[in-house]
C-alpha cells in the first residue's frame, strides 16, 4: 500500500505541470501524467528485458549436440504490447 504522502506529492506535482502543459484541469493533467508514466515505465522494462536477454544468449553456451534456443519477441516492445 502506498503512503499517504505519496499520493499527496503526486497531487502537487500534477497540479503544478498544469499549467505548463496546457491542461485545463487536475483530472486533465492527471490524466497525461499516467499515460506519460505507463509510456515511461514500459521503454523502461522494454530496454531492461532486452539487455537482460542479450546477455544471457552471451553467457549461454549450449552443449555438443544442442541446438541454440530461437529467439524470444520482446513482450514489452511497442509492436508486441
Amino acid at each position: 500500500m502506498k503512503p499517504r504522502v505519496y499520493d499527496d506529492l503526486v497531487q502537487s506535482a500534477v497540479e503544478l505541470s498544469c499549467f505548463g502543459t496546457g491542461q485545463s484541469t487536475i483530472e486533465e493533467g492527471r490524466a497525461a501524467y499516467q499515460a506519460w508514466l505507463k509510456e515511461h515505465d514500459r521503454q523502461t522494462a522494454e530496454k531492461a528485458w532486452e539487455e537482460g536477454y542479450i546477455q544471457a544468449v552471451k553467457n549461454m553456451n549450449p552443449m555438443p549436440g544442442e541446438e541454440s534456443p530461437e529467439y524470444t519477441p520482446n513482450p514489452y516492445r511497442k509492436e508486441n504490447a
